[in-house]
C-alpha cells in the first residue's frame, strides 16, 4: 500500500472514532476477497430481524452479481422487510 494512501485511510477512520487516530499497524494487505467454499447466499432470523447473507464470492463477484441479485430478490419477496435507510450517526 502506498504511504498516501495509508494515511487517507487512517484519517477518515479516525473522523469515525479518535481512538484510530492511535493506532499501531501491524501488517497490510490490499486487495484481499474474502471467499469460501460455497457463496453464502441465505436469509437468516436474528434478534427478530431478517437478514439476508450474500457474501464469500472470492473474485467471481461481478460474474455471480446478476444471479445472486435475482436471488436475494426472490428470498425478500417471501417476506416482509423493513428497509432502515437513516444511519447511526442521523
Amino acid at each position: 500500500m502506498r504511504e498516501k494512501g495509508r494515511e487517507e485511510i487512517l484519517r477518515k477512520a479516525a473522523q469515525l472514532n479518535p481512538a484510530f487516530a492511535k493506532v499501531e499497524i501491524l501488517s497490510e494487505g490490499v486487495g484481499l476477497r474474502p471467499t469460501r467454499d460455497a457463496v453464502r447466499l441465505e436469509a437468516e432470523k436474528i434478534g427478530g430481524l431478517t437478514v439476508i447473507h450474500n457474501y464469500g464470492h472470492g473474485g467471481a463477484e461481478f460474474t455471480l452479481s446478476w444471479g445472486c441479485a435475482a436471488e436475494m430478490i426472490r428470498i425478500s419477496k417471501q417476506g416482509r422487510f423493513t428497509i432502515n435507510t437513516r444511519s447511526k450517526t442521523n
